[in-house]
């Protein structure tokens, strides 16, 4: 069908995800559509996603995943998220996710002010 918006669709990608949003998402079904909405573990610098579903995930974080599955290779994306999901210890696994899937150009955090 002619129009339709997938996978692999857009070269260049500007966007942020939806902030203020109430609470995380906890449908199963919804979670298990995403590589992020499941359970990673780390041994020895190598991560690996478990066979065992989160309790639930931000909608940020699946965000991200989207938003990279809609680039097409090559493509570009800027995108504003909250300084934890790049600073976050427990969030480790999201920035391997996205080292593995993109070529990360830049970072620019702002002051509060």
């Amino acid at each position: 069908m002619q129009g339709d918006i997938g996978e692999n669709s857009f070269d260049l990608i500007m966007t942020n995800p939806p902030f203020g949003t109430a609470g995380k998402i906890a449908d199963r079904t919804f979670l298990e559509r995403f590589d992020l909405g499941w359970k990673w573990t780390n041994e020895n610098d190598k991560w690996t996603k478990e066979n065992e579903l989160q309790n639930a995930q931000v909608p940020d974080i699946l965000f991200i995943e989207r938003c990279l599955d809609f680039l097409k290779d090559g493509g570009r994306m800027g995108i504003v998220l909250p300084d934890g999901d790049l600073t976050n210890s427990t969030l480790a696994y999201v920035r391997h996710y996205i080292k593995n899937r993109a070529r990360i150009l830049a970072t620019v955090s702002l002051p509060k002010e």
